[in-house]
């Protein structure tokens, strides 16, 4: 995954800091070692709700909400 790519938190691991399973974030920062940093921020207003750092088996690819 790359910078500025929307994905989905597939673990419980960030929800003390505002990113529950199935929140959606997005990449901003992106580490050698694999890992990323991630933003979570509400829908509607657009503020930082949690921004934290990754392994990238906690994270997939977000392709649109589910119909």
């Amino acid at each position: 995954m790359h910078l500025g790519d929307e994905v989905v938190i597939v673990t419980e691991s960030f929800a003390l800091v505002g990113a529950p399973r199935g929140a959606i974030g997005v990449i901003v920062g992106d580490w050698a070692d694999g890992s990323n940093d991630v933003e979570v921020s509400d829908q509607e207003t657009g503020e930082v709700l949690a921004h934290f750092r990754v392994a990238e088996d906690d994270i997939r690819p977000y392709s649109g909400p589910v119909t």
